[in-house]
């Protein structure tokens, strides 16, 4: 093989690899050059003092989800002022440890690692309970023949806690958040249909009672496909 080629090849190895650095998971050290985070999630400062600070890979928060993103009174904002990468910025900002990754720090058993806030929180339960709709409405056609029909429920997805559906009730007519509120709480914002069967047109429901308790897990690695079939209209994989 010409030495020439060799030598241009991996002048252009080194200098991609420079360009883009080595990709690393949520949670773990970075520094945006040599180091770099995956699509989604940005390079951002965690502490407030040595030896406990430093950068690690956090999830993109929205603004509109801040409260479940960063947790309730929290705010998505810009890694650096003016900028459009939005992290949990005080969250992160206030760890005294080091951030939790996929594979340290929580305890496997019991905990996942939160990837807006790099905090360990409790797993979900391997199993979820089920709840199916019983209730019937019996019409009968101009032919005489009897239609069986079982109403789709229109409840809230967030129910319980400080940040559910009716903490959130002043949102339901804000043009930022209307569509969110719709999907998230139907009941609460009186966006519930009065035909029998029909809940927000879509057929899109959720399979199991506990989506609501489990919607920090919808953009969790782990547990994403699990929450597509169960919470598809909790996590907005509809």
């Amino acid at each position: 093989m010409n030495l020439k080629y060799v030598l241009l090849s991996t002048i252009l190895a080194l200098t991609i690899n420079k360009a883009f650095g080595a990709e690393v998971g949520y949670g773990e050290e970075c520094d945006g050059a040599a180091t770099t985070c995956a699509t989604g999630y940005f390079c951002a400062p965690w502490g407030q003092a040595a030896p406990n600070n430093g950068n690690a890979c956090a999830k993109e928060c929205t603004v509109a989800t801040q409260d479940v993103d960063c947790g309730t009174g929290n705010l998505c904002e810009p890694v650096t002022a003016g900028g459009t990468d939005l992290v949990c910025k005080s969250v992160l900002s206030a760890l005294t440890s080091t951030p939790c990754t996929a594979t340290t720090i929580c305890d496997a058993t019991k905990q996942v690692c939160e990837e807006h806030t790099l905090t360990c929180v409790a797993k979900p339960e391997t199993t979820m309970e089920t709840t199916i709709e019983t209730s019937t409405i019996t019409t009968t056609t101009a032919g005489g023949i009897n239609i069986i029909v079982t109403p789709t429920p229109c409840v809230d997805l967030v129910v319980g806690g400080p940040n559910d559906c009716r903490a959130l009730a002043p949102y339901c007519t804000n043009d930022i958040y209307r569509d969110l509120m719709k999907a998230k709480c139907p009941r609460t914002c009186g966006y519930c249909t009065t035909s029998p069967g029909v809940s927000g047109g879509s057929g899109c429901r959720d399979s199991n009672s506990d989506c609501s308790n489990k919607q920090y897990l919808c953009r969790n690695s782990i547990y994403r496909d699990l929450m597509k079939r169960e919470c598809p209209m909790t996590c907005g994989y509809c």
